[in-house]
Formats: C-alpha cells, structure tokens, sequence
C-alpha cells in the first residue's frame, strides 16, 4: 500500500470515529435534557412531608393557610366509584404545585364531601352542583340547549354536554380548568386568573405568562408547525369574548 493510500485510509478511518462520537453525543445530550425538553417525568421519592389520605398521596398543609391564586376548575359527570387514580393524582398534582390554590368540582354524582379528607389536610377542594340551564341561560349556548332532546340522540352528546359546562363555567367564573386526566408535571405560570381572596395581582410577578390561553397538545406539520389545540387545559378570564363566540350553535 503506497504512502498516499496509508493517509487516505488514516483519514478516512479519524473521520468515521469522529462521526461516531459525534453521533454518540447528540443523542447522550438528548438523554440528559430529555426530561426537560420533551415533557417527560422524573420519578423521585415522595417527600416525608406528604401524608397518606383515603388512598393517595397528599402534600399536607398547614392549617389556617390563606387560599388565593389560582382558581382552579374540574368536571365530573359519572359516579364517584370511577373517579380513580389518574383522577386522584390530577387532583394531588394541583396541590402539589399550587397549595394555595382552590379547587371546585362541579359535579352532581360525586358526594358533597367526597373531599373532605382533602379539607381536612388544610387544602381548599369542594364538590359544587350545577345547573345546565341556569349557567347556559343568557348565553348563545341557550339556543342549543332548547334542543336539547334532539341532541340527545347524537353519539357524542355527553362531549357536547362538557364541552357546553367548560365554557359557560369559565365564562361566568373565570380561572383554570383542567380535564380530570390531566396531570400537572409543574406550577402553571399565570396572569389574570381571579383570586379567591384579595391577593396582590399577578400580572407583577416574573413569572405571570398564561392568561385567556388555550393547551396545545401536540404540534403539526413538516416545515411550519401549527398547534393542536385541546380545550382539557382553559385559562381564561371571567367574562372573556372568547366563550361568547365559542358558544353559538
């Protein structure tokens, strides 16, 4: 083998192990920053400061705890046997990130006091009834529900029914609504969300972001990406033109 053809394959044989640490970097940067960069969770030990209530697993709060921001929304339409465990961690990870938050389920099967474990640990968790006709009255959502029979028989009339109670909801009272599955991996940044309490505003903090948004569940296209959006996550403001528009049959 000539001296020229040595260095070629010296050359070539440097530049193909370059590549392959190369490639070997990428994707060991990709693992580290995976769980920031791509919403994965990291497991880590429970804190001693959580205690075990009807089954889950709760921070405890103080007692006497001063509630405010944020206000925070759920639905529930079935029976209080399947409100299960993602429904309970959801339920956890709002308290977890937002302890001072309140949180009122509107639901007219589950038990009033369906939470009162949760009370008593010190947070602000409720079972409220509501009244489809009450909060769709005054609303262009009213022209639909006079036809309500006739919907009825669609497949997808309970997703109607939510999706009809969510924005009348955050319509009329203004704050976060989350779907029952939906787990929260960190404290949501927020502006304008109503507090339950005279609380100095949040539009001040350096953290206040979030404000009459809508979650984004994935995102579609090659070269441009657009947004998915899912109405499981709502941040809106009591009053918001928004749910005016959306509300029309």
């Amino acid at each position: 083998m000539s001296l020229f053809l040595r260095r070629r394959w010296r050359c070539s044989l440097l530049a193909r192990f370059a590549a392959v640490l190369s490639v070997v970097g990428v994707l060991m940067a990709r693992a580290l920053r995976w769980p920031h960069g791509r919403g994965r969770v990291s497991c880590v030990p429970a804190p001693t400061a959580w205690t075990q209530l009807d089954g889950t697993t709760v921070r405890e709060s103080p007692h006497g705890l001063t509630f405010a921001e944020p206000s925070f929304l759920m639905l529930w339409s079935t029976d209080a046997a399947s409100f299960g465990l993602v429904s309970r961690r959801a339920v956890e990870s709002i308290f977890y990130h937002h302890k001072r938050s309140t949180l009122r389920v509107f639901s007219n099967t589950l038990p009033l006091d369906f939470f009162a474990m949760l009370t008593a640990a010190g947070f602000a968790a409720r079972v409220e009834r509501y009244d489809l006709s009450q909060l769709l009255n005054g609303t262009p959502a009213a022209q639909w529900l006079a036809r309500l029979g006739e919907w009825r028989q669609g497949p997808y009339f309970f997703s109607h029914v939510t999706d009809a109670l969510r924005l009348a909801l955050l319509y009329r009272e203004g704050g976060v609504y989350l779907d029952a599955d939906v787990l929260l991996v960190r404290p949501l940044r927020l502006a304008g969300v109503p507090s339950t309490l005279s609380h100095p505003p949040i539009e001040g903090s350096p953290f206040a972001a979030l404000r009459n948004s809508i979650g984004v569940e994935a995102f579609e296209g090659r070269w441009i990406r657009r947004p998915v959006l899912n109405g499981a996550v709502l941040v809106f403001e009591a009053g918001a033109p928004f749910f005016w528009s959306a509300g029309h049959p």
